[in-house]
């Protein structure tokens, strides 16, 4: 599964409707460098801690009973407000490519007791 898919969707989402220092007529392109000029996505956003909301749509389940094992197939989604990629424009949505989604910030979620076999 290609979780970044997925990541970019919902931080196209967290960018709408949110403010900062950034003119109006700027275009997408300026929009998109002002944001990330003094960025870094080593740091946590700022706060005591990142709400993080997930949901899970289960796509399909396969139980096998001969060797009690299972296999689940998924889509994951993240939402997550990061304050220091607000923009204040005219401009109502922004559309990121996958080189901007590797300069944000991106929780990292896993899943404890994975047991895996054969392909995935």
């Amino acid at each position: 599964m290609h979780f970044r898919t997925i990541q970019f969707v919902f931080f196209v989402i967290c960018l709408i409707s949110s403010f900062c220092n950034v003119r109006a007529e700027d275009s997408q392109d300026e929009i998109i460098e002002n944001l990330f000029k003094d960025y870094s996505k080593r740091e946590y956003p700022p706060g005591k801690a990142t709400e993080l909301r997930v949901g899970v749509y289960i796509n399909s389940v396969e139980i096998n009973t001969s060797d009690m094992n299972f296999k689940i197939g998924f889509y994951l989604r993240q939402a997550w407000k990061d304050e220091r990629l607000k923009f204040d424009s005219s401009i109502e949505k922004l559309y990121l490519l996958p080189d901007d989604i590797d300069k944000m910030f991106i929780p990292d979620v896993f899943f404890r007791f994975v047991f895996c076999l054969g392909k995935r």
